[in-house]
């Protein structure tokens, strides 16, 4: 464990300018203070839970956020057996309605039990629940969240349909650098990267360290 840990270590400080965490704890500003302060960019929290339910932390931890120097925006979880896309993302449009935050929102479509067994069903799932992202008057653009495996199952192997979003995957070999990306759903590459999960930093624990792809994008553009 004390290997893995100080090879992260490494990892994190040779690549530090690029990095950011995604977390579902609340945020404090005595925490952004601490992530700023090991050269985090960005912070990524949690706004819609599985359950279907927002997160009533995320506008709380996006002001900290933001007054602590820092770039923010959410990640949500829909909850695609409660159905009615359209009700949750405007549930998340009203929470973050007077939050600063980055101009892109992130999908999860990682966790396959949470989705229909029917492809046809989670395509129409998540474009209507884009769509309803899409038209926030705080002007969100979705993206995603996956992983090859997880999105193949999720919504076929043939599926392109999203492909001209923002693509965050999910490689879990402790390198920032997206080395192990191979194409799939129309990507054939990636804009950021989780590479380690289940990360203790600042007191906070069980989050997720990710990375920029360097050379495509460094920071996120925030809303207006």
């Amino acid at each position: 464990m004390i290997r893995i840990l100080a090879f992260i270590a490494l990892i994190w400080a040779s690549s530090a300018a690029y990095l950011f965490l995604d977390t579902y704890n609340k945020v404090s500003p005595d925490d952004v203070d601490c992530f700023r302060g090991k050269g985090y960019l960005e912070l990524i929290v949690r706004a819609l839970m599985s359950s279907g339910k927002v997160d009533p932390n995320a506008p709380e931890s996006i002001t900290n956020i933001f007054a602590g120097g820092m770039g923010g925006s959410v990640y949500l979880t829909p909850c695609v057996q409660c159905d009615d896309p359209e009700r949750q993302a405007n549930d998340v449009c009203e929470l973050m309605q007077n939050s600063l935050t980055n101009r892109y929102v992130f999908i999860d479509v990682d966790h396959i039990p949470l989705w229909n067994k029917d492809n046809a069903k989670n395509i129409d799932f998540l474009t209507r629940f884009e769509s309803a992202i899409g038209s926030c008057s705080a002007g969100y653009v979705p993206a995603i969240i996956t992983k090859k495996g997880s999105w193949e199952q999720i919504m076929g192997k043939d599926y392109s349909g999203q492909s001209d979003k923002w693509l965050w995957y999910i490689g879990l070999n402790n390198e920032p650098e997206p080395t192990d990306f191979k194409p799939f759903g129309g990507w054939t590459r990636a804009r950021s990267k989780t590479f380690t999960q289940g990360v203790e930093e600042c007191g906070l624990k069980d989050m997720n360290a990710d990375a920029f792809v360097v050379g495509l994008t460094t920071a996120l553009p925030v809303s207006k």
